[in-house]
């Protein structure tokens, strides 16, 4: 009898952990959105980009050994919108496109691309190349102009210029100040911008500026501590998406800031030790964040060969926390899995590559809304 008890005591916690590993996984494990492949422009290699609050979807496909942009809805499918550029799309509620293309001298140069008058090269200000970077829902684009600083041959490098870029007034430079350099990453509803500058006094150490281009031209920016060195994407209620080095740690830490009275300052959301290759870090008006993060392999110090680094992505929502986004992918569907850009629905666009056919075709999640209401 007295070993039955012991037997008991011992396979009681034994049980209770099994139990708290199931519920733990089933947790991990709910599917909280609809998975949908999209088409693609013939049996191509897709990549994506970026989608709008209307489910409108663009990125660029490998046509005939030439990639094209492409534009997907549900209610036209999949739209040849002509030879890509280079660089990453944006698309606002308009179905407006902004992104970079190769002009007839080699060099890159900013379009904007509207459904009802196509394509137009917004030009360079004299610079030799324009980069877009952004786009707004009042058809306002920006990026940074670059051209060769002078001295000798292999010792010249680029020198940035923020722009912004509207029918009604052309482009423009953010700041004319020569000494100044400068980069814009995005805007905006409101118009508000936010990028990097320096000036061309040693040493030169680039700090994140929040602008609001209502302001006149040439206005100072309102310029981050230095300890705030990486502003990446801003949303409609003025929160700006960043990574920093964290003032009490020694570990990278993703934040949002905000200057809004009452809440104004920072807010570290998560540390990381790499952020992916495709540069994803992305916000919405909800203050959901879309990111992947390299990981190390656990038995990598065995073989680096055969345990490389791997990429992981993940949603951050407020209230429920971090939501590993490739296991809401069906495993069948291909091992492959990265994301880039979300809406303020919450949808979120990616691709992935198939095992059998071997080329990437474009992703869309879609929120399950009783599932995100419990």
């Amino acid at each position: 009898m007295k070993a039955k008890r012991q037997l008991l005591l011992i396979a009681l916690p034994a049980a209770l952990v099994l139990m708290a590993m199931v519920v733990l996984i089933s947790r991990q494990h709910v599917q909280l959105y609809n998975v949908t492949v999209l088409p693609t422009l013939g049996d191509s290699v897709t990549w994506v980009d970026a989608i709008n609050d209307y489910g409108q979807v663009v990125g660029t496909s490998d046509v005939t050994g030439k990639f094209h942009i492409f534009l997907w809805d549900r209610e036209n499918g999949m739209q040849d919108l002509g030879p890509a550029g280079t660089g990453r799309l944006d698309i606002n509620n308009a179905g407006q496109i902004a992104g970079t293309m190769i002009d007839p001298n080699g060099n890159k140069q900013a379009f904007f691309w509207d459904p009802n008058n196509g394509r137009q090269m917004l030009g360079t200000l004299g610079s030799d190349e324009s980069v877009a970077s952004g786009l707004n829902n009042r058809g306002q684009v920006v990026g940074t102009l670059y051209s060769a600083s002078r001295g000798p041959p292999g010792t010249r490098q680029k020198i940035g210029k923020a722009f912004i870029w509207d029918e009604s007034a052309g482009m423009r430079e953010l700041f004319p100040d020569e000494r100044r350099e400068s980069s814009a990453s995005a805007i905006n509803d409101a118009g508000q911008i936010i990028g990097s500058m320096a000036t061309y006094e040693s040493p030169v150490y680039p700090v994140p500026f929040f602008w609001d281009s209502n302001d006149p031209v040439g206005a100072p920016p309102l310029q981050f501590p230095d300890d705030y060195p990486g502003g990446r994407d801003l949303n409609n209620n003025g929160y700006v998406l960043g990574r920093t080095q964290h003032l009490d740690k020694d570990e990278q830490w993703v934040f949002l800031w905000t200057k809004e009275p009452g809440i104004e300052g920072i807010k570290y959301l998560f540390s990381f030790e790499r952020l992916d290759g495709y540069s994803t870090l992305e916000l919405n008006d909800a203050n959901q964040v879309v990111y992947g993060q390299v990981h190390t392999s656990a038995f990598e110090r065995f073989s680096k060969k055969h345990f490389p680094p791997y990429v992981q992505f993940y949603l951050r929502d407020p209230k429920r926390g971090t939501i590993i986004l490739d296991k809401q992918v069906p495993r069948e569907m291909g091992a492959l899995v990265y994301f880039k850009d979300i809406n303020n629905q919450g949808s979120i666009v990616g691709g992935i590559g198939l095992k059998d056919l071997g080329y990437g075709v474009p992703l869309l999640l879609e929120p399950i809304p009783e599932r995100w209401n419990k």
